[in-house]
């Protein structure tokens, strides 16, 4: 059955990234043409406008930005995708009667593909530096399973190790230095005996039998 929904899920995917491809070669196919014909000082003016307010509204809502390149792209893509409106009506213009019903079909597409796009966002988890993640790490440790601090732990090794991003690595610093307070906090003779041994990559080996509050 597990088997079954992965399949399930993946052609999901697969289906909304092609639908998310065509929406794309439609706009940009618009759009293109529609910039010939659109006056120089509406696409010298406008569209740096109009894309520069979608990128800002994109920025204030994305916890992530500017520290993760995910968000930085969201940004971008804001930015590009605004812009390209002004074009993009000159383009419509040029299609005659047909561009409106085209212009429906895209909206209906884009629904499609806004409303999965939300439901991935609500089921996918939060990337271990994500701002929000780090917050609610920080408000629930103290009642956090022991077993659960040090999966965390575990969990940002690797990433710390291979982050470029400077805010990104700070991020998992901060999360790596609340679960060290906490796990010194329930057992501050075993973290000793860790720190001794020179913190070796996990304490859980010291820390494993003391589960805290939530234990």
């Amino acid at each position: 059955m597990s088997t079954s929904t992965g399949g399930n899920g993946a052609s999901s995917t697969g289906g909304v990234r092609a639908l998310r491809l065509l929406l794309l070669v439609l706009y940009v196919g618009i759009a293109l043409p529609g910039a010939l014909v659109t006056p120089v000082p509406r696409m010298l003016l406008l569209a740096p406008l109009v894309g520069a307010f979608a990128a800002v509204v994109a920025g204030l809502v994305n916890p992530g930005f500017p520290a993760q390149p995910r968000a930085r792209r969201a940004v971008l893509g804001a930015f590009a995708g605004a812009a390209l409106t002004v074009p993009f009506s000159s383009g419509v213009g040029l299609l005659g009667p047909s561009g409106a019903w085209l212009v429906i079909g895209m909206i209906l597409l884009a629904a499609t593909v806004v409303g999965s796009w939300i439901a991935e966002c609500d089921s996918a988890p939060l990337p271990l530096s994500d701002p929000r993640r780090v917050a609610a790490l920080r408000d629930f440790v103290s009642v956090l399973p022991t077993e659960a601090l040090v999966r965390e732990w575990r969990a940002t090794g690797t990433p710390l190790q291979v982050a470029t991003d400077p805010q990104e690595r700070a991020a998992l610093v901060r999360v790596r230095g609340i679960i060290l307070d906490e796990l010194v906090r329930r057992d501050p003779a075993a973290m000793a005996r860790w720190l001794e041994d020179g913190g070796p990559a996990d304490p859980g080996t010291d820390v494993r039998r003391q589960r805290g509050p939530a234990g």
